[in-house]
């Protein structure tokens, strides 16, 4: 029992530390980051993805008064840049992007004034792509996350077992496979349906339908199934299905 609980305690720790490690190496995470203008802090968060049909929406937080600027876009890869006026109300500065189709792409980057001085942002002057999305209903986010960090955790869960005498492979190898099919055959499309606006207006292709990563990660808990239900040695090939799995969910999209 107590070895069982340190298991798990082990699964839960190297999923979190995944999903945390995942989700700064996506390219969907923001850029963020500070500067100083004589010796006052100007902090931003500028996002990548924008869900829903309502416009983008962004913050700059500021400790100089009455800060002037623009929010700069434009469709990526043209030419022509549109601006409009950043909004002061005291410490925070907000900006807008107007909401565009699903998998728009936006170049933009806000620029702030002070002194006679201007200062781009993000400071690297490299404009931020945004994409935009549909809106994705929360209770499907939520059942897609927990499914897919789900299946993380019992791979890794199944793959400690090796460790585990005489163990449940088979019982976690069951669980894991769950997992990984329903979060691929039946939460992965309905997000994907969402995310590209297409309810109720137009039926998705399967190449369109299924991210690469994820197929990847039901072919191997298929495999691992086979082998651990087929095989002598089988608690050898869960701690080699938990390693694939790792690698695909943090080099993967999702």
């Amino acid at each position: 029992m107590k070895q069982s609980i340190i298991l798990w305690t082990a699964a839960a720790v190297i999923t979190f530390v995944a999903g945390f490690l995942q989700s700064r190496l996506s390219g969907d995470y923001p850029v963020s980051g500070s500067f100083g203008i004589e010796g006052k802090e100007i902090g931003y968060k500028l996002d990548r993805v924008s869900y829903g049909d309502t416009d983008y929406r962004f913050s700059l937080r500021s400790e100089i008064k009455n800060l002037k600027g623009t929010v700069n876009w434009r469709p990526a890869g043209t030419g022509k840049w549109e601006s409009s006026e950043l909004s002061d109300s005291g410490e925070i500065i907000s900006g807008k992007i107007p909401a565009q189709k699903p998998l728009t792409k936006v170049e933009y980057y806000a620029a702030v004034n002070y002194n006679g001085k201007s200062y781009n942002i993000p400071r690297n002057n490299k404009p931020v792509t945004l994409t935009f999305y549909g809106n994705v209903p929360s209770s499907i986010s939520f059942y897609y996350w927990f499914t897919l960090l789900g299946l993380v955790m019992m791979s890794v869960r199944t793959g400690l077992e090796y460790f585990h005498h005489p163990g449940k492979i088979k019982k976690l190898n069951v669980f894991t496979l769950i997992f990984a099919v329903v979060n691929v055959f039946a939460f992965h499309p309905l997000r994907t349906t969402y995310k590209l606006g297409a309810v109720g207006k137009t039926v998705i292709p399967l190449t369109e339908m299924f991210q690469f990563s994820s197929v990847l990660l039901v072919i191997t808990w298929i495999i691992t199934t086979a082998l651990i239900f087929n095989t002598k040695n089988n608690k050898i090939w869960a701690p080699a299905a938990a390693f694939v799995t790792l690698l695909i969910f943090e080099l993967g999209k999702f």
